[in-house]
């Protein structure tokens, strides 16, 4: 009796494992280690987390590893720059800088470093920011960020 308990949790130990590995997710993590989850990976899974479509060539690949349509991804950056799946920060590679009319236009050299410091800070949320003649430097959402002078 002794013997059948053991070779029976030994079975299920080894189905277990069985399951694991063949339920596991192959995907490569941000710091290039694979991921460990069993399962249904959600987060690396094949499918655009927005759409919900199955991902194809349009595809791309955030720094965090999660994969969208480039159209899906596009949109949603529109509205914040932050992952929609494990909401890491993606820094914005160019930011646009429109004027309110009668707001004094700045020197791109005072207002590069103050721009960089809010992309590196994650303060921005999307790539186009707004100057107000009273000073208010807004984010294309509306958002308030801080007061220029």
């Amino acid at each position: 009796m002794f013997y059948f308990r053991r070779v029976h949790d030994l079975f299920f130990l080894l189905k277990e494992c069985v399951a694991y590995d063949v339920m596991r997710c192959y995907a490569m993590t941000k710091d290039g280690r694979q991921c460990k989850r069993t399962g249904t990976c959600p987060t690396h899974a094949s499918d655009c987390a927005i759409c919900l479509s199955p991902n194809d060539r349009s595809s791309v690949r955030l720094e965090c590893t999660h994969g969208f349509h480039v159209s899906c991804i596009d949109a949603w950056f529109g509205t914040m720059r932050r992952c929609p799946m494990c909401r890491t920060y993606n820094k914005p590679t160019t930011v646009k800088i429109s004027y309110e009319i009668g707001a004094p236009h700045l020197d791109t050299e005072w207002l590069r470093p103050a721009i960089h410091s809010l992309v590196e800070h994650e303060v921005l949320n999307v790539g186009h920011v707004r100057i107000l003649k009273t000073g208010e430097l807004l984010q294309s959402n509306g958002e308030f960020i801080q007061f220029l002078w």
